[in-house]
């Protein structure tokens, strides 16, 4: 067991560096032949249909990865028809969207730049066929994810989405325009579902088994909570954001998140295709969770040692990074990536304690989670953003990634696996480097007190909400 869990996360690292390389590589490529405008608007098509798939997410694979019986046909039979019942009504939705979208651009003022784009509603229909690509795939990656088996669904994303990047650099290339990043979407969707069908051999018939259907709808209704709130937690900037500043700004705030987010999307990858399968395999062979105790803070040790480092490592260097690989009209990417960087180590702390619930059963909290984090982001963003503009916006994205840490804290004391210590003991240590290296390397002490007076605003915004 030992030997599967380290090999398959092997795969999965050098898989998501292999991945992320294919993505930065593209868009080296494409900033430099589309306008940061391109990217704003992309950003927000995203933000849209982000968010009506996060708002029927059910937790389908999720289901499959801790159910026991997880080969059973019956039950992958009616996971798989709720799937595809699924991506029909997203799409349809997306559908309207973008109809309703036409006939309010044909009958308002300019109220904002980028939801008067004269292409969005076409953009947003096209893109609308993306879930019901997603709605079609077998539940391979579920099944072999239980199993650890990562060897072939890597290789198929790193090939889909090598196809996509390539689709969107050609049509740049020669047509620049912003239909060259709407490509590569549906490209890597449409080659992952023909891999999807040609490298495994699982294959479903429709079926709709009401007892599994409830079960599903049971285990899945604080997902779906849950996943409705996240979208407002982790995209309410973007949608803030695409009202306050320009779509300029907005593409090169895109470019700085994505490249702050490396750290953070490959520990929601591991959590995702190695923690929770790990988690969940212990937690379903131990008689007590002494063993599961155990395992889950000797990854946190490693795992918020390797965090800490990155996100001093990749904060120190952003602005060479930037300078290197960007030109001059993506310059403010730099101080916002050392910005958003803070909220690395929250997130990847929330992220693995979320995956050890999950696997005990616990899927409540993570809507308490999220619902927090929305809250935090709903009021600090106005109140930060009138006081210090976008720099202080991006400091509220950037602290609501630990305000749900508690909430996951009591949970885990209730099923005895909770140790203060051990939660510390590298966070603490990253914080201070990070401070010192490379937020205020010059004045540290003063800027520590320039921090710690924001931090009172932050607390002073908080109080004054919850008092109403």
């Amino acid at each position: 067991m030992k030997q599967k869990i380290k090999s398959a996360g092997i795969l999965v690292i050098a898989s998501y560096g292999l991945s992320q390389s294919i993505r930065l590589g593209g868009n080296l490529i494409v900033a430099r032949l589309l306008a940061p405008k391109m990217f704003g608007i992309m950003a927000i098509v995203h933000v849209l249909i982000y968010g009506i798939e996060m708002f029927s997410d059910l937790g389908l694979k999720t289901y499959i990865i801790r159910n026991k019986d997880y080969r059973n046909t019956q039950i992958l039979n009616t996971v798989w028809s709720m799937q595809v019942v699924r991506g029909w009504l997203v799409s349809i939705f997306m559908l309207t969207c973008a109809t309703s979208l036409y006939y309010w651009q044909q009958n308002t003022n300019n109220i904002s730049e980028l939801y008067t784009y004269p292409s969005l509603p076409i953009i947003l229909a096209i893109i609308g066929i993306s879930p019901l690509l997603r709605g079609y795939q077998t539940l391979a990656p579920a099944i072999l994810s239980r199993e650890l088996q990562r060897g072939k669904l890597e290789l198929s994303e790193l090939i889909s989405q090598f196809a996509g990047v390539l689709t969107m650099v050609i049509w740049a290339w020669y047509f620049p325009s912003i239909w060259a990043l709407v490509s590569a979407n549906l490209v890597t969707l449409s080659v992952l579902l023909l891999l999807n069908y040609q490298l495994f051999e699982f294959r479903h018939s429709f079926s709709w088994d009401k007892v599994i259907v409830k079960k599903v709808f049971h285990f899945g209704k604080w997902i779906v909570l849950a996943s409705m709130i996240t979208f407002f937690s982790k995209q309410t900037d973007k949608i803030f954001f695409s009202v306050m500043i320009t779509p300029t700004e907005l593409g090169v705030y895109s470019i700085a998140f994505m490249i702050a987010s490396f750290i953070t999307l490959l520990i929601e990858t591991l959590t995702i295709k190695l923690w929770l399968p790990v988690l969940s395999n212990v937690h379903n062979n131990s008689v007590n969770n002494n063993s599961l105790n155990k395992i889950f803070y000797k990854i946190r040790l490693r795992q918020d040692a390797a965090v800490g480092l990155g996100m001093v490592f990749i904060g120190f260097y952003a602005p060479l990074l930037i300078d290197i690989m960007y030109d001059a009209r993506y310059s403010a990417a730099a101080w916002m990536i050392q910005i958003i960087l803070i909220s690395t180590l929250g997130l990847s702390i929330s992220s693995i304690n979320q995956a050890l619930l999950t696997a005990l059963g616990n899927t409540k909290v993570q809507m308490q989670v999220v619902f927090v984090r929305a809250i935090s982001l709903t009021i600090l963003l106005p109140t930060l953003y009138a006081e210090y503009k976008i720099q202080g916006a991006i400091y509220a994205v950037a602290f609501t990634s630990y305000v749900g840490i508690p909430v996951q804290y009591k949970a885990m004391h209730k099923f005895k696996i909770f140790n203060f210590i051990k939660e510390i003991r590298i966070v603490f240590i990253a914080i201070i480097a990070y401070s010192a290296l490379v937020l205020f390397p010059h004045n540290f002490i003063e800027n520590i007190y320039l921090l710690l007076d924001l931090f009172i605003d932050i607390l002073h915004s908080l109080k004054k909400w919850n008092s109403y």
